[in-house]
């Protein structure tokens, strides 16, 4: 009995810290992004442990879901999600450096409601503004550092440079020393996994706390309900967006509430029951 639990704890811990070892790159760019993000955006303004917890938890429990595929899916599930991240925080930073507005249902109003026309002066002066620029200046050499990472071109290059230069510093007669394989050592997988059974500990309780206010926002039906919520809860780009959505998605509902009951009102004849309109008995001598 001892024995099958201590190998269930085992597997347990070994299971919990190996996102971080597996999906190394994926923890690392993700964690990078969110970075970025409060520093130039400035969100959450107050209680900043509490909130970084609750972001490393999101990483690390997305990290853990996209560990668990196969790894032929893994692949391109991972770059589904780089592609929309990088998106959302590149959007929203620009917003930012651009006219001081973050992801909100006004911004997502604004792009439904925008022209073809009217979207390619949008375009046309993005292009031309230096906020773009700034943009590009800090995502690109962030894109590119992560594709040389993720495409093995990296790694190449050190091991590349590591065996020439023991080739230099090497007689003729001694061989070079072959490139060991990317195998992490023992100490690594327990330090991930000490890494991760203290995040969860640590950040569970946050973290369960933000996730009941976001389903209470998500489960109101009325947008004055959902308005209440606090706009603390909503510190990461992919929360904002998700509050903007649910916003615009109530207020069009309720829109089209409106318009149906108001179709539904009796029509009156204002010929005959207006206030001009001749009544019997009166005038009559």
């Amino acid at each position: 009995m001892s024995s099958t639990l201590a190998h269930f704890f085992s597997q347990l811990l070994y299971r919990l810290g190996r996102p971080l070892w597996r999906q190394a790159t994926f923890v690392v760019f993700m964690a990078a992004l969110s970075v970025v993000s409060i520093h130039i955006v400035g969100r959450p303004h107050d209680q900043m442990v509490h909130y970084l917890l609750c972001w490393a938890l999101d990483i690390y429990v997305l990290a853990l879901c996209v560990d668990a595929f196969p790894r032929r899916i893994r692949r391109w599930l991972q770059v589904l999600l780089f592609l929309a991240a990088y998106t959302l925080s590149a959007v929203e930073v620009f917003l930012f450096l651009r006219s001081n507005l973050l992801v909100s249902p006004t911004v997502l109003t604004l792009m439904a409601e925008t022209s073809g026309e009217e979207s390619s002066e949008f375009l046309s002066g993005m292009v031309r503004s230096n906020a773009f620029w700034q943009t590009v200046g800090i995502y690109a050499p962030m894109l590119a550092l992560h594709l040389a990472v993720s495409c093995g071109w990296l790694r190449r290059a050190v091991s590349g440079w590591r065996r020439l230069c023991a080739h230099k510093s090497a007689s003729s007669a001694t061989p070079a020393p072959q490139s060991a394989p990317s195998v992490p050592s023992r100490g690594l997988r327990r330090g991930a996994t000490a890494v991760a059974v203290a995040l969860v500990v640590t950040a569970a309780p946050h973290w369960w706390e933000e996730k009941q206010a976001l389903w209470q926002f998500v489960t109101n039906c009325q947008s004055r309900d959902a308005e209440r919520v606090p706009e603390a809860h909503f510190f990461a780009p992919h929360y904002r967006l998700l509050q903007a959505l649910h916003l615009v998605r109530m207020s069009q509902s309720e829109i089209e509430t409106l318009k149906t009951a108001a179709l539904r009102l009796p029509q009156t004849d204002h010929a005959t029951t207006g206030p001009l309109a001749p009544t019997r008995g009166v005038g009559r001598v």
